[in-house]
Parts: C-alpha cells; structure tokens; sequence
C-alpha cells in the first residue's frame, strides 16, 4: 500500500504571534517618525477625505499587509522546511534553553562583529551625508530611538527575512529543482542576496 503523507496543519499560534508582533513592531515606529516628519504634515495639501477615515484605511491597508506578510512566509515556509523552531518550540510548551543559547550566542557575535563594521562605515559617512537618517535621529530622544529599534528588529525582519526570502526562496526553488522538493542551498542563497539588496535599495532614498 502506497504510503500518503499528511498534510501539515498551519500554524494559526505561530501566525497570530508573529502578527501581534508584527503590529507592536509597527506601532514602535510612531514617536520617532512624528519626530521626524511631524514638520511636514502642516504643510501637506488638505486630503479629499476627512482624516480620521484616512487614517483608518490606512490603518486597516496595513494590518492586512501583515497579515498576508505573516501567512505566505508560514505557508511556503512549510513546504521548504523552513520555520521559528524557537517560538514553535515556545509555542508547544517544550524548553527551548539550549536552542536559545546557542543562537544568542551566534547572533551577539555576528551582531558585534557587524555592528562594529557598520558604526565606522557610518561614521565615516556622517561628514559627506550630514542628512543621513541616523544623524537626524542621533538629535532625538534615547526612548524613542530604542522603540524605532523595534521596528527594524521585528517589522522589518517579518517583511525581509519571513515573506520575502521565504517566497523568493520557494521561486528559486522551483526553477532549480522540483516544485515539492525541500529548500536547496542555491535558491536558499539567491533568496538572501535578492532580498539584502532589495533591502539596501529600499533603504537608499532615505540617504539622499
């Protein structure tokens, strides 16, 4: 008798997690950015529509991003082996402790290790670029700078890192190998070069 194998269940814990974090990622954006570009909207042209309702659409438009962000990454992700092990761990009640304290480890020394490079390139910059983001930033309060940190580290990596190499990667995958086979190291790469330098694209208008 052939053997069938099962589908596997989606996720909806791990999705409605990432999404809460997604929103708290979002929202920690909000006192830097009315920092930011607070001088700006007194100026703007009077929008057709009154702006409660703008702001709700808005509101809503994003909320549905997210959550279209968060279930694709979790959809495709399972069909390449991809996943959170740690909040899935979390998630069904298993200790995660020494899976925890061995990506910490690994992260504070890829982080360092990045982090130092980046601060001298930067700085480096800061007199060819003085209207760099993080030069205008630098001026603002340490609270709110911490909380836009939660943005990059939790909105950001739910678009970059969860929807985009995970879609890019399943793309990748398709086109080297067959469609049900699991994540290859060639579409694995692709995914992440594609999406660091979308990411760096992204990020360019900001430093003009």
């Amino acid at each position: 008798m052939e053997h069938v194998s099962q589908p596997q269940r989606f996720p909806w814990r791990l999705f409605w997690l990432l999404f809460a974090i997604g929103i708290v990622g979002a929202l920690a954006i909000i006192p830097i950015a009315i920092d930011l570009f607070g001088s700006v909207v007194p100026t703007a042209q009077t929008p057709p529509i009154p702006l409660p309702l703008l702001i709700l659409i808005g509101v809503v438009q994003n909320l549905g991003m997210l959550a279209v962000m968060v279930f694709v990454g979790l959809k495709l992700g399972q069909k390449l082996g991809l996943g959170a092990p740690l909040l899935e761990g979390w998630l069904a009640g298993n200790s995660i402790r020494n899976q925890s304290k061995a990506s910490l480890k690994e992260g504070l020394i890829a982080g360092i290790g990045i982090g130092v490079v980046l601060l001298i390139t930067l700085l480096a910059l800061v007199p060819l670029l003085p209207h760099l983001p993080f030069v205008t930033a630098s001026k603002l309060a340490v609270w709110k700078r911490l909380l836009a940190c939660l943005y990059g580290g939790l909105y950001e990596e739910i678009l970059t890192r969860l929807f985009l190499v995970t879609l890019i990667a399943w793309l990748a995958n398709k086109a080297l190998r067959k469609p049900n086979a699991r994540l290859s190291p060639g579409a694995f790469w692709v995914s992440n070069l594609l999406v660091a330098i979308l990411f760096g694209l992204g990020h360019l208008p900001s430093a003009s």
